[in-house]
């Protein structure tokens, strides 16, 4: 039988680990957070302070004011909702064949498309930078989504391809006894598997 001294023993020593695992985490965003609420001239003072002596917002201030700031945000979000969408959308209809539909040569797609996952990025970018270039895209927005979804649709398509894979057979037969198509029986199992009626 364990000794309940060194059950005790583990047991802290975990949450001693825990602990500092949090702390090494977060300390940089408790950082950031502190050292945006400081005026500049507490920002170098030695010995270091952990809070601000005197509380100011004019760093929000300055960068919320500041017009390129503001648009740059909008530029980020309209990006990257754009690409979540576009990489689900085409993601999740790959992933259905790669994971409900059987034909030859599936596994070897499959292992190309893991492959693709580790394949370094800044292998591509010189000649991403020439498509872009000459089709037109250059510092434009469109140009930003097409490279970000490039990079993010092979882990997408891989995730979700093994979502579909998890998902009952009977659901996808049930659906075709009932006379649906196979992108029927695709939005089916999605809504499904996603929670929905």
């Amino acid at each position: 039988m364990e000794n309940p001294a060194r059950r005790v023993l583990g047991r802290g020593l975990f949450f001693a680990a825990l602990g500092l695992i949090l702390i090494y985490t977060l300390f940089p965003f408790y950082w950031a957070i502190v050292s945006s609420l400081k005026p500049n001239n507490e920002l170098f003072d030695t010995p270091v302070a952990w809070w601000p002596k005197n509380l100011t917002l004019e760093h929000y201030k300055a960068v919320l004011s500041n017009d390129n700031f503001l648009k740059a945000l909008l530029n980020s979000a309209i990006v990257s909702l754009s690409v979540v969408v576009l990489a689900l959308a085409i993601g999740a209809v790959g992933a259905y064949a790669l994971g409900r539909i059987q034909f030859r040569g599936r596994s070897v797609v499959l292992y190309l498309v893991l492959s693709m996952t580790m394949f370094p990025q800044i292998a591509v970018l010189g000649a991403l930078f020439n498509i872009i270039n000459n089709i037109g895209l250059y510092n434009k927005l469109p140009a930003l989504v097409i490279t970000y979804m490039i990079f993010t649709l092979p882990f997408t398509v891989w995730v979700l391809t093994n979502f579909f894979k998890a998902m009952p057979r009977e659901l996808e037969e049930a659906a075709y006894v009932d006379g649906a198509t196979p992108f029927q029986t695709f939005s089916v199992d999605h809504r499904i598997g996603s929670g929905g009626v």
